[in-house]
């Protein structure tokens, strides 16, 4: 099942092979956050340096996608008190690029990091927000290109 956002970008979850089932919905998209990757910078000085050196690491960190939702109180809270941290198979799906006919995505194994409410007031749409982290665990990252 695919949850999708306004501007074509989606999030998908299935069970992962002999796992939990996940959950039936994530509630209503509203809102992806960016998937930030990242190296760590490591010093490189010796006494003879004037100016910092630095050279990359070997691991690639990425960041939790984080799904603003609008909150269902259903929906969330069971994802909060017995959803999170349990292994799922994620795919984020990127919109469709101009002149390609199937989208990028990014598919891997991992766990919802947080579920929150948000804030509740008069005359406000409740929006919570969820944290996904891909883990790497039981399927490895991939990413697949868009495509013609």
């Amino acid at each position: 099942m695919a949850f999708t956002t306004g501007n074509g970008a989606s999030f998908a979850l299935a069970a992962l092979s002999g796992g939990a089932t996940p959950p039936a919905s994530v509630g209503r998209i509203v809102s992806l956050g960016s998937i930030d990757g990242e190296v760590v910078e490591i010093e490189d000085n010796d006494l003879g340096s004037t100016l910092q050196k630095w050279c990359a690491g070997d691991i690639k960190k990425l960041s939790a996608l984080t799904l603003g939702v609008v909150f269902d109180a259903d929906v969330h809270l069971d994802i909060a008190l017995s959803k999170c941290g349990i292994p799922y198979l994620g795919t984020l799906t990127f919109p469709l690029p101009a002149g390609q006919s199937t989208p990028a995505n990014l598919a891997g194994s991992g766990f919802f990091q947080k579920a929150s409410s948000g804030d509740f007031a008069n005359d406000a749409r409740t929006e919570g927000e969820l944290m996904w982290r891909f883990d790497n665990q039981d399927t490895v990252l991939a990413f697949t290109a868009s495509a013609a």
